[in-house]
């Protein structure tokens, strides 16, 4: 018996009637399973179990999104609200839906925490044996480390955290597997000489703990500890064919200057065939009219208030070409997402943030010349920063991060980051040691080589949207306003809502991953000027997106913005 058949089962025996089933047993796109009755609808997922929906409750979970909503899957039947005089409830992963006829419908979302973490990076030379999953305490650290350092320093670290626990940051793959995607990467690229990625550890702490007074007193422990500090939470980077009805509105994609001049891209028959892209982020609602069906869910949790965002980036790249809404740039690409959200609590109010361990995870799940867009910021309070904190910056500013992107992208895997929000020249950014590792051309500058992508107006001449980052290390640039996309901010599970306010640099990252994937299909489809056959290595698609001659220049330190009718014609013959 199926778990849902086992469920109905029990229902039967506590004479719950369903009526006639409506339908076969749905896949859902996480691994759960949903089948309509008369009655109800029962939902099922491996690490929840299966749990009964009906009437009013049910009607508003589907006008949610279902296990889209943020509210996840059921965790109880319906049965009795304790708080409400023949109110009826079901509980469900991340709150709960209410119903009586004095109160009506009342939907009440648990309240989720990130759990603050410090990051402690230990020198290469020390061995870490930590397994995936696995807790490590300080003494464990110790016995591995020999007491190197001295105990006053132990002591200390044990006196202000004394159930001190580590994990490993890159949990999401083995040692071992990280050391094949660091062969790989050695293989084209013999120079690269990579971090020991098992000495990246973190250690959750509890709310309100004082997290730099840890950090700091960690960095003391000369020998041992090769810096650490306290992890900041990222957030969304936002400010916030021709046959579909909208393309009109999509000025990105018209010609240039206006736009990046996709149509000729498309008519040399580049349309996203056999490309492959994770995007990373929080959330997203996959049951839009626009979007290709059976997108799935890699690893994390959806969160409700960034659903309109991912569906936002997802119909810029890959919006179906049909005769409904907009076209995504790369429409047949195959897309797959990782949230950088994961629970880490049985009761799942607080959540771990793992970019770097999502950024490790999609290397692994893909080849060379496939794309990575990451579309994260963080918050620059750390490292005593000389631009104004608060200020929002790369991801890859972050050590953990900037690892997992420069492994990715020395293997072959194109990686496509925001620049961030934050209004600031990049090129002023100094790190924990006091370098400027974003000032391009500087001994000092340290290249993940990722494609950093900052912001413009749509408005001709292109000039750099207000919030967004700029410098050096600002590779290219794309709308950062007005974007038509798909979405609602007000009811993103609206299947037929479109957008066209899509902000900022993720707006425009998405963009330039959507050109990515294009030109790794002309890669195929035309030949190359370069003698380069195949797809793309990630510093040639730099070199290939970021040239003047190659889109449309700005003086504002943003880059360029790529243009596929001169790209065509530079590149190929």
């Amino acid at each position: 018996m199926t778990p849902i058949e086992e469920k109905i089962a029990q229902l039967a025996k506590r004479r719950v009637d369903l009526g006639v089933a409506l339908s076969f047993e749905v896949p859902l796109f996480d691994g759960g399973v949903l089948q309509d009755f008369d009655l109800g609808t029962i939902y099922f997922h491996p690490t929840v179990g299966a749990f009964l929906c009906q009437g009013e409750i049910l009607k508003k979970y589907r006008e949610l999104g279902e296990v889209q909503s943020g509210l996840g899957y059921p965790v109880s039947d319906e049965g009795d609200d304790p708080f409400v005089l023949l109110g009826r409830m079901n509980e469900f992963e991340f709150g709960t839906i209410a119903f009586s006829d004095e109160v009506g419908i009342r939907v009440q979302f648990n309240e989720v925490t990130t759990v603050p973490q410090v990051v402690v990076k230990i020198d290469d030379s020390i061995p870490v044996s930590l397994s995936s999953n696995e807790l490590f305490s300080l003494d464990d650290l110790v016995s591995d480390t020999g007491s190197r350092g001295g105990e006053f320093i132990i002591e200390a670290i044990r006196s202000i955290f004394p159930d001190l626990r580590f994990r490993r940051t890159f949990d999401s793959l083995t040692s071992q597997e990280i050391l094949d995607l660091v062969a790989q990467a050695q293989d084209q690229d013999p120079e690269y000489s990579p971090p020991n990625f098992d000495n990246f550890l973190e250690i959750d702490c509890p709310v309100d703990f004082d997290t730099d007074s840890l950090a700091n007193t960690l960095k003391a422990w000369t020998g041992v500890v090769e810096y650490a500090y306290t992890a900041l939470a990222a957030s969304d980077p936002a400010v916030v064919g021709t046959a579909n009805p909208r393309f009109h509105e999509q000025g990105y994609l018209h010609s240039a200057p206006k736009g990046i001049s996709v149509q000729d891209a498309w008519a040399k028959g580049a349309d996203g065939a056999d490309t492959r892209l994770i995007d990373i982020e929080q959330g997203w609602y996959l049951d839009h009219e626009d979007l290709p069906t059976g997108i799935p869910l890699l690893g994390g949790d959806i969160r409700w208030e960034s659903r309109a965002h991912g569906m936002a980036v997802l119909g810029e790249i890959v919006a179906l070409d049909n005769s409904t809404g907009v076209v995504g740039i790369s429409p047949l690409t195959t897309v797959s997402l990782l949230s950088r959200f994961s629970p880490d609590t049985a009761d799942q109010r607080e959540s771990r943030d793992r970019i770097a361990a999502m950024v490790m995870l999609a290397n692994s799940m893909l080849l060379p010349g496939d794309v990575i867009l990451i579309e994260a910021q963080i918050t620059a309070s750390m490292f005593g920063l000389t631009i104004h904190p608060g200020t929002q910056i790369p991801v890859e500013t972050d050590p953990r991060i900037f690892a997992a992107i420069e492994l990715a992208t020395k293997r072959g895997v194109i990686v496509v980051e925001p620049a961030g929000n934050g209004s600031a020249n990049l090129d002023e950014f100094e790190n924990h040691e006091g370098k400027k590792v974003l000032l391009r051309g500087s001994s000092e500058f340290k290249n993940s080589g990722a494609i950093l992508v900052a912001a413009a107006t749509s408005a001709l001449p292109h000039q750099r949207e207000a919030a967004s980052n700029f410098g050096s290390r600002a590779d290219c640039y794309a709308w950062g306003e007005n974007i038509t996309t798909i979405g609602s901010r007000t009811n993103p599970a609206q299947r037929d809502a479109y957008m066209n306010d899509m902000s900022g640099t993720s707006g425009a990252a998405a963009i330039i991953a959507g050109v990515c994937l294009l030109v790794q299909n002309l890669q195929f489809k035309l030949t190359p000027v370069s003698g380069i056959i195949g797809s793309l290595h990630p510093a040639a698609m730099l070199r290939m997106l970021s040239k003047p001659q190659n889109g449309t220049v700005s003086s504002d330190k943003i880059g360029v913005m790529p243009d596929f009718k001169k790209i065509i014609a530079n590149e190929y013959r």
